[in-house]
């Protein structure tokens, strides 16, 4: 199992909440490649539809666009960087767990702080206007097909300084 299998697990063992984490992040990678799939969550899956994640990420059922399609791992890797500015998915884990780095111990709040911190930063991550304007600016930079990029890293860490600029209202770009 990879450092992002285990996050995911870590994720979805925070009952309903983290069910539905790990669900948005699983049905975002699969809407984002095949379009179709908001059928079978909608006939499978009516709790979920129920939520207020599958809003977020319905926009996708009109999304033909392959330049950017994330897997799990990668918008783990994302939201865990851009987040917690942090890079080793182990570490998420052991944040997931409580891990308190200082100390050595493992408290609660740092694991709820977490969290609500992995929610947030996910729910910026499929965000409509965010994921759009990120692909518009790495078109505007002459990637205009998929076969142009050689490192899904590279756009994982684009879209990282992407969502921190956009945090910290220095892009240009609203």
């Amino acid at each position: 199992m990879s450092q992002a299998d285990f996050a995911m697990s870590k994720i979805a063992s925070y009952g309903d909440f983290g069910v539905n984490l790990r669900k948005l992040i699983d049905y975002f990678c699969h809407l984002a490649v095949d379009q179709s799939f908001l059928k079978k969550i909608k006939e499978n899956d009516p709790e979920f539809r129920q939520t207020s994640y599958f809003n977020k990420i319905a926009w996708l059922k009109n999304e033909t666009d392959n330049l950017y399609n994330p897997s799990y791992g990668d918008m783990i890797r994302v939201i865990f960087t851009k987040e917690f500015e942090r890079g080793k998915l182990s570490d998420l884990v052991s944040l997931l767990s409580g891990r308190n780095f200082e100390t050595k111990t493992y408290e609660l709040e740092i694991q709820e702080n977490t969290s609500k911190r992995l929610e947030k930063s996910l729910l910026e991550f499929v965000n409509e206007t965010n994921f759009k304007r990120f692909i518009m600016i790495i078109k505007s930079a002459g990637f205009i097909s998929s076969d142009l990029i050689t490192s899904k890293m590279a756009l994982n860490f684009a879209y990282i300084i992407y969502l921190k600029l956009r945090e910290k209202n220095i892009l240009l770009i609203k």
